[in-house]
């Protein structure tokens, strides 16, 4: 079992109300830190997280081109996503590879 980094304790089985894009959704299996309360998810978690969220969020799918800013490239994010993510010029995302042939794109609030 892993232990929390703060507490140093090895971390419990537990359930919360998990929250992205604004679908809640509760009961979600978690690990939580039983002194500091610091919740984790599992990659399995992680994953069923996700599946559930696409099955209840809105779909939004648009086709961007790869543009330049200087020598660098850049996607422009259209109205709608930024709208439906409440996301503004200056706001914080997180970009990763989820895996060859996903890039992710989650706001940091």
């Amino acid at each position: 079992m892993v232990k929390c980094p703060r507490c140093q304790v090895e971390y419990e089985v537990a359930t919360c109300s998990y929250e992205q894009f604004g679908v809640i959704i509760p009961n979600t299996p978690c690990y939580r830190c039983p002194k500091c309360g610091d919740e984790v998810f599992s990659p399995e978690q992680v994953k069923a997280i996700r599946e559930r969220i696409s099955a209840l969020a809105p779909k939004i799918c648009v086709v961007r081109k790869i543009s330049k800013a200087g020598r660098r490239p850049v996607v422009y994010l259209p109205e709608v996503i930024t709208e439906s993510l409440d996301l503004a010029p200056g706001d914080e995302v997180a970009v990763y590879l989820e895996d060859k042939k996903r890039i992710v794109l989650e706001p940091i609030k």
